[in-house]
């Protein structure tokens, strides 16, 4: 289905019926302008009317929406919301702007309600070419492997069987080591703290409204 964003709000019904003349499945879209950019919500509703008896026809089971952009040789049209790279907003809070920090590339560009939402990012660009609505969420964590510290004992199978004494040498050297790789790291970048604002990432039943819209995102 092709939509045009010159509308304000409008209806697109799913089953070739008019959703303004009959209760059916339909899009529901809303466009809002925002600092030269559109945001835009689609809700999809289930507004036909469940019978009495017989009603498993009429919901409708774990639906996707894909969303892409038709312009051309720019399809990455998609970008997130209160980027600070971009002059967004960034928050107050030590521990969130430590997190905005260390999630800084990992952009939200859409949120719904009731389901999740991928994007598919455009290599070596902060923007998305299609977004699509996801019932099982996957994201791939990669793995935290300890570096050395001095002379410290850090495998835990290790210090899991050491009596007190093994403890005490084995984890003693851990604090001198923790600061001299503070002392090291601040001496190699001085003043070169930076920080960003956080992104915040069944069945249906007749006359539901599962959304799926714009949202707050960040990135830098």
């Amino acid at each position: 289905m092709e939509i045009t964003l010159d509308e304000a709000s409008d209806r697109y019904g799913l089953l070739q019926e008019d959703p303004y003349e009959k209760e059916t499945v339909f899009l529901s879209v809303e466009v809002r302008p925002r600092d030269g950019e559109r945001v835009v919500q689609l809700v999809l509703v289930n507004g036909q009317r469940e019978p009495e008896r017989g009603a498993d026809p009429f919901w409708i089971f774990q639906p996707k929406l894909t969303v892409t952009a038709h312009t051309g040789d720019r399809p990455d049209v998609f970008v997130p919301v209160d980027d600070p790279a971009a002059g967004g907003q960034v928050g107050d809070d030590a521990e969130d702007l430590h997190l905005d920090l260390l999630y800084r590339h990992h952009l939200r560009f859409a949120v719904a309600q009731n389901v999740s939402v991928d994007a598919r990012a455009v290599p070596r660009s902060r923007r998305a070419d299609l977004l699509q609505t996801t019932w099982l969420p996957v994201s791939d964590v990669p793995s935290t492997v300890a570096g050395a510290a001095g002379s410290a004992v850090l495998a835990m199978d290790t210090l899991a069987t050491a009596d007190a004494a093994g403890l005490r040498a084995g984890l003693a050297p851990l604090p001198t080591a923790m600061r001299t790789g503070w002392t090291s790291r601040r001496l190699r970048s001085p003043g070169s703290r930076r920080t960003c604002s956080r992104a915040r990432p069944p069945r249906w039943r007749p006359g539901g409204r599962p959304r799926s819209g714009s949202a707050r995102a960040s990135r830098c």
